[in-house]
Formats: structure tokens, sequence, C-alpha cells
């Protein structure tokens, strides 16, 4: 396994952009570091268009703690970013409802299986209002017992009914926080 790619720019066979574009063509998004003693602006310019996570010229002993830090950083990054995505993916692909509503009630995210409890798709639910998906009287269940014991306690389990766009309503257990 390879954490970060560091390379110079020129080299017999290839020079390192190209070596980064052979990475790119074959699916590798390891972080790419050009640490380079023919540096320019041209070819700086030209790193940053072909995608190199850092650009950084050689010269003297300090560039080596500078090169050592920016692993560092892009290593801790680009593994902060595999875990948001396997956390994504993990939600995405739950068999459970999973929901989350901004501070207006309005929907800014679901999963497919959330939209699918009530018999709609995700175009049809996200920017609209939590109470879009419940008769009248959970609304009213929820604004005055649910939501205050929810900002009292920081979490409310328990059953609701919900609504599917059919008008059918669906009995639910909810995990709210």
């Amino acid at each position: 396994d390879v954490d970060c790619i560091v390379s110079d720019y020129d080299m017999p066979e290839m020079n390192g952009l190209e070596l980064l574009e052979a990475f790119r063509e074959r699916d590798v998004y390891t972080p790419f570091i050009l640490f380079t003693g023919k540096g320019s602006e041209e070819i700086a310019s030209e790193a940053i268009s072909a995608g190199v996570d850092e650009y950084l010229q050689k010269g003297g002993v300090e560039k080596f703690s500078i090169l050592a830090n920016k692993i560092d950083t892009l290593v801790e990054k680009h593994w902060a970013e595999q875990q948001v995505q396997q956390g994504f993916q993990a939600i995405e692909s739950a068999h459970d409802g999973i929901a989350i509503i901004s501070d207006a009630g309005e929907y800014t995210y679901l999963n497919e299986s959330y939209a699918a409890v009530y018999g709609r798709n995700r175009a049809e639910i996200v920017n609209q209002h939590w109470d879009m998906l419940y008769p009248k009287r959970e609304v009213s269940r929820f604004v005055d017992e649910i939501l205050p014991e929810l900002v009292d306690h920081g979490i409310w389990k328990g059953t609701a009914t919900g609504l599917t766009k059919a008008g059918e309503e669906v009995p639910e257990r909810l995990v709210l926080s």
C-alpha cells in the first residue's frame, strides 16, 4: 500500500506529470506531490492543472521538512476523505431510512430507503418541510411533544405515523437526534 507518491518532474522515461496521468488513467487517486528541481511558473501551472495535490521546488535541506509536512497533511486528508466516502456509501446502501433535516425543518438529505417508506423519490422530498410526510394530528404531536423532548434530551425514540404519496398511513419506528 502506498500513502503518497512523491515524484520528480524530470525523469528518463516520462516526466512527473505523465506519471500522474498514468496513475489517474488507472483510477489511482493516491495523493501526488511533484517535488522538482526544474521549477518554473509554467511547470507549476501545468502541474496544478493536471491535478497534483502539491507542487514543491527542491532547494536546500529545509525543503525536506516542508515536504514531510506536506506528505503528512495530504495523507491525513486523504484518509479522512476515504472515511467520509465509506460512511456515505454505508448510509446510501442502508436498508433503514436515514434523513437529515435543516434547522428550518426542511430535508437536506435522505437515502433511497427513506424515500421508499413514503412511496416517493428523493427529489420529491429534498428541500421540503418534514410535515409534508405526516397527517395533521402527527404534526401536532411532533410540535407539542416530540420536538420539545428532542430539544431537551438530544434524542427521541418512539413510533409515529407517516403518509405515503398515495395518502396511506404508514407506521414508523423513529430515532431522532
